[in-house]
Order: structure tokens, then C-alpha cells, then sequence
């Protein structure tokens, strides 16, 4: 099993929350044709949002990379199976208050690349902000600050 962080949404067209509601959380696309993900393999999901970035959720590929026949931008899906997500976008993982991470992540470097894999330290970090998260939004406590998630 691998760790990666997968991005979603772009610079020109920004993750929003009609997006996040509307879409089918059971696939995720990818630009390039070849693509490393393999079944089991976990992506921490990071999205560019029209200010800032942020980690909404993670997913395992239940499925090996195969052709998508929808948007020709994106030619290649891979199904996951949904292990953590935000509702809200305003719940979500401020990127800044977790980055760089362990291994070197960068916003720069996630920025060039739809998924970066990531160590074993990095995942547990993204995995404990995400379930503080998601908790937080369960129960209807106030988000976190990005000061409030720890290294």
C-alpha cells in the first residue's frame, strides 16, 4: 500500500462546494493516462479553493487505474472507496497549517503534479488533522484554526 496526495481542481477552475456536493465520490480522475495508483492504495484528496488550499478527505482505490469516457481533460479514473470527508469545505484541513510535510511536500510541489506519493510520517499526520476534522464537523464544534492542528 501506498500513501498519496491526490489534487483536485485547478488554479483557472477552483474547487468549489457545489463541486464537492455534486460529485461522485466513488471515482477519482486524473489528467495523465498513466497513473501509479494501485487497489489499496490510499489518496489524501487536496483541493485548490478560490482562497487557499485544503485536505477534504481520504479515499483507497478499490479499483486499478482504467479509461474515463466523460470529460476528455481527464482520461484516466480510478474508483475509492471514501474513508474520511468533509461535508463542508469550511471544515476542511487549511493546507498551510500542515505544510511542508514530512518527505519534503510542498503547495509548490503539489502544484506541478496531480498526485505526489507520500512516506509512511506524512500520512499519519494528514490521516490525525483529517479525523480531528471530520470529528470536529460531526459534532458540531467550531473548525479548528490552522493553528489548532498539531505537528
Amino acid at each position: 500500500m501506498q500513501d498519496w496526495i491526490k489534487l483536485l481542481g485547478t488554479q483557472e477552475e477552483p474547487y468549489t462546494q457545489a463541486a464537492h456536493t455534486s460529485r461522485d465520490h466513488g471515482v477519482v480522475l486524473f489528467r495523465q493516462k498513466r497513473v501509479a495508483v494501485k487497489r489499496g492504495d490510499r489518496m489524501f484528496l487536496y483541493v485548490i479553493l478560490p482562497r487557499g488550499n485544503a485536505f477534504i478527505g481520504l479515499s483507497t482505490a478499490i479499483g486499478r487505474p482504467a479509461p474515463h469516457h466523460g470529460d476528455p481533460r481527464w482520461p484516466t479514473e480510478v474508483r475509492v472507496i471514501p474513508n474520511l470527508t468533509v461535508f463542508a469545505l469550511e471544515a476542511a484541513v487549511p493546507a498551510r497549517s500542515v505544510m511542508p510535510l514530512p518527505g519534503g511536500v510542498t503547495a509548490a510541489v503539489l502544484r506541478r503534479r496531480s498526485h505526489v506519493r507520500i512516506p509512511p510520517e506524512a500520512a499519519a499526520r494528514l490521516l490525525a488533522v483529517l479525523r480531528d476534522a471530520v470529528a470536529a464537523e460531526l459534532e458540531g464544534r467550531a473548525t479548528l484554526l490552522p493553528g489548532g492542528y498539531g505537528a
